[in-house]
């Protein structure tokens, strides 16, 4: 499966630009606010059907337009397919698949599997639990689409219980219902989320010390939840004063989290290489489980990253990611300084060079 083509329309600074893309390595260069990014965005809007940088849609329309659009060819096996997305001010938003709309923007989940590496994988280990829950969701989903729409009903009767709990007078038969749903939506989510975890142990120490060329990191995951002691019938029935006291539910599977672990220890205590290098290893530890479950191989979206490591672990990433057979699209403000890396390694690439979201040059060797 490859990237052919992607035409953006009012999206940020870029009015009208289309892309024809090489199949293995493409490249945006360009200053600060060029459009670099906006591409990146762009191809995840077709993948997941929202941008990875915000949840605001409607953010990323031109200051000078009431709309987005953006198209793209899509190959596999030989045989293309056509996307077509459209937001809107009104934070209206239409997804085709060859011209036919989707009755639900969650039935496109998982038909382009994509990974996203960022300087805001950061978050994933210096904020709060719900980035990390959010990663665990959107990696199953990309795979599992039931799991996608478990996850939608769940948090639809968790919504309808707390509000249930803001009443003075609480009707416990409709509590016994919410309760009865939840339990039997967040065990099914509880159980993949361990699967999935499970799986990734299963890569991400080996890559991790191949990238820093070490063998001294023991590099896993601890998933924390409450139903790992108690069933979630149990534990709904205990925390009921509590549930009350507070308005909300305070137990369940949207109360989990992920610790990142190096050398027995969180990584957020670690030094500032080592959690770079983790989160790079945990993204291609994602790919490759995507493409295990999948056999579809992930597109790799890498924005601002390359400028952010030393020449070791650039070299060592790109490396990696080439031998993934992955189509790559990545962003650099200096084409001199990527070109040198990458022509180390493969002849097959395009640079796009934007200025002020237009493509200026297009490098093709």
């Amino acid at each position: 499966m490859f990237f052919k083509e992607l035409e953006i329309i009012n999206l940020k600074n870029i009015l009208n630009e289309k892309f024809i893309f090489n199949k293995k390595v493409n490249i945006f260069c360009g200053k600060n606010g060029a459009g670099k990014t906006s591409v990146l965005e762009a191809i995840h809007y077709i993948a997941m059907t929202k941008s990875f940088l915000t949840g605001i849609d409607y953010e990323n329309i031109n200051e000078f337009s009431d709309f987005f659009i953006i198209k793209s060819i899509i190959f596999r096996n030989e045989v293309s397919d056509e996307f077509f997305l459209r937001v809107t001010r009104k934070d209206n938003k239409t997804m085709k698949h060859n011209g036919k709309e989707y009755n639900k923007l969650s039935d496109h989940i998982g038909k382009i599997p994509v990974v996203v590496i960022s300087p805001l994988d950061f978050f994933l280990i210096h904020n709060g639990s719900e980035n990390r829950r959010k990663l665990m969701d959107l990696i199953i989903s990309q795979y599992n689409n039931f799991y996608l729409n478990t996850l939608i009903k769940y948090n639809k009767v968790l919504k309808q219980r707390n509000m249930l709990l803001k009443n003075e007078i609480i009707d416990y038969n409709l509590l016994e219902v919410y309760n009865t749903q939840l339990c039997e939506l967040g065990n099914y989510i509880f159980n993949e989320r361990k699967k999935f975890l499970s799986l990734m142990n299963n890569y991400v120490f080996n890559i991790f010390n191949n990238i820093t060329s070490s063998k001294l990191e023991h590099i896993s995951f601890e998933y924390k939840s409450q139903l790992h002691e108690k069933n979630f019938e149990t534990l709904l029935s205990e925390n009921i004063n509590k549930d009350k006291e507070f308005q909300t539910t305070t137990c369940g599977v949207h109360k989990d989290d992920l610790i990142f672990m190096v050398n027995n220890k969180n990584i957020k205590y670690s030094s500032q290489g080592q959690q770079k290098t983790f989160l790079i290893s945990l993204k291609i530890s994602i790919t490759i489980v995507l493409k295990e479950i999948l056999s579809i191989t992930p597109f790799i979206l890498v924005d601002d990253t390359f400028e952010k490591l030393d020449n070791e672990r650039i070299e060592n990433l790109f490396k990696f990611i080439l031998g993934l057979n992955s189509q790559v699209f990545l962003t650099h403000t200096n084409k001199d300084e990527i070109l040198s890396v990458v022509v180390k390694y493969t002849k097959d690439f395009t640079i796009f060079v934007l200025n002020n979201g237009k493509i200026e040059e297009i490098y093709d060797p």
